[in-house]
């Protein structure tokens, strides 16, 4: 099965980031990628916002978490 997680640059240069469709395996990941870079939960949107400084270096651990995987 093909697993999508959304990851958006907002403005701000902040990222957004979500599970595309509900898996509880995806949201696992997502939930421990966001949390590692400081992400703040929001619930009106069901993602995950990651600050700027820290953006980059999310992008590169679900990288190499979709390239292992």
């Amino acid at each position: 099965p093909e697993y999508a997680i959304s990851v958006k640059e907002l403005p701000s240069g902040d990222i957004a980031i979500k599970a595309v469709r509900y898996d509880p395996d995806v949201v696992s990941v997502v939930r421990t990628v966001a949390r590692a870079h400081f992400g703040r939960y929001r619930e009106a949107y069901h993602n995950w916002v990651i600050p700027r400084f820290r953006a980059q270096a999310a992008r590169l651990q679900l990288r190499a978490i979709a390239s292992a995987g």
